[in-house]
């Protein structure tokens, strides 16, 4: 009986092993366990490999596989619409870069378009979108001297 449970946990380890040798064809990701690895994040933490510099915060809603892919440091995208609390938390962890995914079904609602369309709305001109792909946007956040000092631009109200 032990055996048999040491060649199972031995055959799902193998996989994710193999899985990650293959970092670099997103589309060969699968299942590697209780949660699914999604290409989108995937994708994205393999984009922000290559196209950032190695102290490059990002902050994204699937961290561990963006952050396993990225090799960067991922701090969380929760699911907050407040447009100010999602702010000062991009300034309190100096956010470089903001993964926006979506997902078909997702995990935690509000989802991260909703969430981040009303950043962009109160906040617009500090984000860039740098990668834009099915599913997936990434915006690359230049914070202004005024949301740098607490005084960010007025806030529009959202429904």
């Amino acid at each position: 009986m032990i055996i048999a449970l040491i060649c199972i946990g031995l055959t799902f380890d193998t996989r994710i092993a193999q899985e990650n040798l293959r970092l670099s064809d997103s589309h060969a990701t699968e299942s590697t366990g209780p949660s699914e690895l999604l290409p989108v994040d995937v994708e994205a933490g393999l984009w922000l490999r290559s196209h950032t510099g190695d102290q490059a915060v990002v902050m994204a809603r699937s961290w561990p596989t963006v952050s396993h892919y990225a090799d960067r440091k991922v701090i969380w995208f929760p699911p907050i619409s407040d447009p100010n609390q999602l702010l000062d938390g991009i300034l309190r962890h100096r956010v470089d870069y903001v993964v926006v995914s979506t997902h078909e079904n997702p995990y935690y609602l509000p989802d991260d378009d909703y969430c981040f369309a009303h950043l962009l709305l109160n906040h617009g001109r500090e984000f860039h979108l740098v990668l834009q792909r099915p599913n997936l946007r990434i915006f690359r956040f230049d914070a202004s001297e005024s949301a740098r000092t607490g005084d960010p631009s007025p806030p529009v109200r959202t429904p």
